[in-house]
């Protein structure tokens, strides 16, 4: 998938659910996985090397903020 729309964001979400992910994260990550798109990639491919959520939360609670680089970590509000 490498164009935005609808059905691809749904697809996307369903993609990065199976990850553990709830619905309302998955499509907040699909939309912003589209968005932030480099040129020539596929957004499987970037939900390929994503984390599931468990080792996100162990990331999280082991190196914490500044494991993300100083950005606004994936996904919002944890």
């Amino acid at each position: 998938m490498k164009r935005k729309t609808y059905n691809s964001v749904l697809k996307a979400g369903k993609l990065i659910q199976k990850k553990g992910y709830d619905e309302k994260e998955a499509l907040e990550l699909a939309v912003r996985f589209f968005d932030d798109l480099p040129n020539g990639r596929d957004v499987e491919f970037m939900i390929d090397k994503m984390a599931t959520k468990e080792e996100w939360l162990e990331d999280q609670r082991k190196y914490g903020y500044l494991f993300q680089g100083g950005r606004k970590s994936y996904p919002v509000g944890y």
